[in-house]
């Protein structure tokens, strides 16, 4: 039944995960064929203050908090899925700083690894760290957050919306120089694995004691 119901949730979702799967390939190339270094000046060298001012708040989207507040609004008016919630957007971020902080824990971020290069363009008012880089926490976070929402709206075709936003979530971490391309790339991988595997879980398990 879990299996089955697997595939079911991939294909209902599939204005979610399609593009997703498409997205994966490509990142997947851009990783074989550019050095995370010449990924991160690419884009950091197309800055712009109204980009700067935008990615600055949005990036906020994949923060602990923000997710608290989505599952209050969850817990005000989809009660039956609050747990759910917790556990698809809490156990990827767990997973993802359990592997920061214990296994990973030599991966220094971009404004460490490139502090030779001058050209490096830093926006006011951002914390910069340069420790525990890979994977990315705020794109995992987002990922989970907004693939959950995916899965929770009747609206299916809203997928490609919440898969739009979580993605520039993920790009603000690599403008704003926090992360590298590979940390936001393996981060949403974490997110989508297992969210999409814990929804089910829940779902499965609902269905059997019906």
């Amino acid at each position: 039944m879990y299996l089955s119901n697997l595939q079911k949730i991939i294909d209902q979702n599939r204005w979610f995960y399609w593009p997703y799967f498409l997205l994966v390939g490509i990142a997947a190339l851009i990783q074989a064929n550019y050095h995370q270094f010449d990924i991160s000046l690419w884009i950091n060298s197309h800055h712009n203050s109204a980009l700067d001012f935008t990615f600055k708040h949005l990036t906020h989207l994949g923060d602990g908090l923000f997710a608290a507040v989505v599952c209050a609004i969850i817990l005000a008016f989809f009660r039956q899925h609050f747990w759910s919630s917790i556990f698809c957007v809490y156990v990827p971020a767990l997973v993802t700083q359990i592997l920061k902080r214990l296994v990973f824990v030599d991966h220094l971020r971009p404004a460490a690894k490139m502090s030779a290069y001058t050209q490096l363009h830093f926006v006011e008012g951002i914390t910069i760290h340069t420790q525990n880089s890979f994977p990315s926490g705020h794109s995992t976070g987002a990922f989970a957050l907004f693939l959950f929402l995916a899965l929770l709206i009747p609206n299916k075709k809203l997928g490609i919306v919440f898969l739009a936003i979580a993605l520039l979530a993920a790009f603000t971490r690599v403008y704003l120089l926090q992360h590298f391309f590979e940390d936001v790339f393996v981060g949403s991988v974490i997110a989508v694995t297992c969210t999409t595997l814990l929804f089910t879980l829940f779902i499965t398990k609902r269905a059997t004691q019906k």
